[in-house]
């Protein structure tokens, strides 16, 4: 119980954190009323070196966006996602939904009035808060609770389609260590002993983007 509570403490605390960086870059930075939102669709390709059967697992999200440079001339890039993800393996695997953020500082390598090229780093927490493992004939529910951390290089792509619209490209490598536990809860007359979470994850990911600038001009 203490360990579960611990996690979520975690939890609630980098959601504070990632609101107060928004509301931050907003304030702090030159001329920053000219942000960006939208919406962020992404997946990605995880190898676990420890998933009780499975080495190979995906992701995929789907949420809101801020971008404090979008087509603005701006060398500084910084972008949060806010988002739902699903992390599963095959059809029949166990599945993993919670929420997810990104946190992502780059440098603009070229830019133009069409076209914005960036990179830099970011980093990701993850909150799991439902597991199940779907069957044939019904879906087998779990109780337990897995965070992720981690972080990478991510390498993006902004076309702006006139003067209100950017269609978002970005891509790259990260890092994760998968922390938690879980226990069927099927039977509710048979106490199963809890199953631990410990993994270290190297992933590739690709997302893209469709946002809505405000006073954001090149």
């Amino acid at each position: 119980m203490k360990k579960g509570w611990v996690i979520q403490q975690d939890t609630r605390f980098f959601c504070s954190i990632s609101l107060a960086f928004i509301l931050i870059s907003g304030l702090v930075l030159p001329r920053a009323q000219a942000v960006g939102f939208g919406m962020d669709f992404g997946t990605s390709t995880e190898n676990w070196d420890q998933t009780h059967g499975s080495n190979d697992r995906s992701t995929m999200h789907f949420g809101a966006l801020f971008d404090s440079t979008v087509a603005k001339q701006r060398s500084f890039v910084y972008r949060a996602v806010l988002a739902h993800e699903l992390n599963s393996y095959d059809q029949y695997g166990l599945q993993f939904t919670g929420t997810t953020m990104v946190h992502s500082f780059g440098l603009t390598l070229m830019q133009n009035r069409h076209v914005r090229l960036w990179l830099g780093p970011h980093v990701k927490y993850t909150a799991y808060n439902s597991i199940e493992q779907p069957g044939m004939f019904y879906d087998y529910e779990y109780d337990g609770f897995i965070r992720g951390y981690g972080g990478g290089l991510t390498m993006g792509c902004n076309l702006n389609l006139g003067k209100l619209i950017t269609l978002g490209f970005s891509g790259g490598n990260r890092y994760m260590r998968y922390e938690g536990h879980y226990k069927p809860i099927y039977n509710p007359y048979y106490n199963y002993e809890a199953r631990e979470v410990n993994a270290d994850v190297s992933s590739t990911f690709f997302s893209v983007s469709l946002i809505f600038r405000v006073n954001d001009q090149f």
